[in-house]
Formats: structure tokens, C-alpha cells, sequence
């Protein structure tokens, strides 16, 4: 699956970004943010870029497997 790098017309990227994120997840997400001083928001946005960081460093090498 393809993913723009540039936002459709009239949206920003944060229109564009949906994630889908389980209980159990989200639990994690809440605790590793309050040890590290962080909002929930701060974590869940690093985790999503470093997904997309590893997505194009596979796609780049040639390994094609996507998120």
C-alpha cells in the first residue's frame, strides 16, 4: 500500500494520519508516557513515525514488506 508523503487538498498531515490503537496498547502507551514525562499524544506520534521511518528504510533496501 502506498502512502503520500504530501497531504490531499485542503487537509493537514494530522487529518491524514489514522491510528488504530487497542486497549492493551493504549494502557502502554499511557504508562510509558507518564515514566518518561511525556503525553500520551507525544508517544503514540513517535511510535507511528518510527514505524514509517522502518516502512522506508525496508522499502529502500528492497525489502517491500509493509506495515
Amino acid at each position: 500500500m502506498e502512502h503520500s508523503e504530501e497531504p490531499f487538498e485542503g487537509q493537514t498531515a494530522k487529518d491524514q494520519l489514522h491510528v488504530r490503537i487497542d486497549k492493551w496498547q493504549k494502557d502502554w502507551f499511557r504508562k510509558y508516557a507518564a515514566s518518561c514525562g511525556k503525553t500520551m499524544s507525544q508517544v503514540v506520534l513517535e511510535y507511528v513515525h518510527a514505524l514509517y521511518a522502518k516502512e522506508r528504510q525496508e522499502r529502500e533496501s528492497g525489502n517491500v514488506e509493509s506495515i
